[in-house]
């Protein structure tokens, strides 16, 4: 028997606005009028019956300039770089990401559904020195964190866990 069911990225796009490819909203263009990169949006459901380690990841989702929209949604809309708003998804994107991952795995968090929707274009253009394109990747001591709402994820080991993965290789 077929059950029809609607996806979690259809009632995030229906519950908080989220833009459909190739729509044009406010939040898509910048105070100047330009076109601004597309969102991400995340969404997650985790089985655990312990608030910390949500609570945790989603302070250390805020400091890599995540906005959270309600629940586990969040939206990545990039940050100001060089008075651009562009996407950064080397030194956002990428480790927090990448920081969810191991979190989830170190402490042996099921992931029920995960969720990336993005349509969107990163990119790095340093060939010409005089015209740079984007921030090449940081070392954890470089990364630049915002504010979560709450203060539970520690900058330093986010900054840790960035080196020890450059360590790594």
């Amino acid at each position: 028997m077929l059950q029809s069911r609607v996806s979690h990225r259809a009632w995030a796009t229906h519950r908080f606005g989220i833009q459909r490819p190739g729509e044009i909203g406010p939040e898509a263009r910048s105070p100047q009028g330009e076109l601004a990169p597309m969102p991400l949006t995340l969404s997650y459901d985790l089985r655990t019956n312990n608030a910390n380690h949500r609570n945790y990841i989603r302070s250390m989702l805020e400091r890599f300039a995540w906005r959270r929209l309600g629940g586990s949604v969040f939206r990545y809309s990039g940050r100001t770089i060089h008075g651009v708003v562009e996407e950064d998804w080397l030194n956002d994107v990428v480790p927090s990401l990448m920081f969810f991952r191991s979190y989830t795995i170190q402490h042996r968090i099921e992931i029920r559904f995960f969720t990336l929707d993005a349509n969107s274009v990163s990119r790095l253009d340093h060939s010409d020195p005089n015209a740079l394109f984007g921030r090449a990747p940081f070392a954890g001591a470089q990364l630049r964190f915002r504010t979560p709402t709450n203060d539970q994820s520690s900058r330093q080991r986010i900054r840790d866990f960035v080196d020890a993965a450059i360590a790594a290789t």
